[in-house]
């Protein structure tokens, strides 16, 4: 997980308490250390809360996807569900391919012929919120 920087902490601040004097040190100062690292801790939980089982992903649109690795490492990457990510057989009756679902980010997995990565996510987060205003 992305540790909450002070620019977060302090915009919480600032969304939560009226007359916040501007900048990082005068508006930590203003609240207090106290309830400074109280708001980093709600943002921290809240960050972490907003990993989801995969199981619960939506399969209709780009997200967030994470898992730990071999060693344990916490991996993260946007990629999103694919239907027909693989032809797993051929239906006679139809004369089409049958196809199998996969997680992917569309990153190539053979350069031997068009072939996508893909991912086993154990969880999934919402794609976070562009910036604001036109930065």
């Amino acid at each position: 997980m992305t540790p909450i920087t002070d620019e977060q902490v302090e915009a919480a601040i600032r969304v939560m308490v009226d007359g916040v004097p501007v900048g990082l040190l005068e508006a930590k100062a203003y609240v207090g250390e106290h309830e400074w690292e109280l708001t980093r801790r709600a943002l921290e939980a809240a960050e972490a809360a907003a990993w989801r089982p995969i199981s619960e992903a939506p399969k209709d649109k780009w997200l967030l996807l994470g898992w730990r690795n071999n060693d344990g490492t916490w991996r993260q990457t946007t990629g999103c569900w694919c239907d027909d990510f693989d032809a797993t057989g051929f239906d006679d009756d139809t004369m089409e391919s049958i196809y199998r679902g996969a997680w992917t980010d569309y990153g190539v997995g053979s350069f031997s012929h068009e072939e996508y990565s893909e991912l086993h996510p154990t969880h999934f987060r919402p794609l976070p919120l562009p910036p604001r205003g036109g930065d």
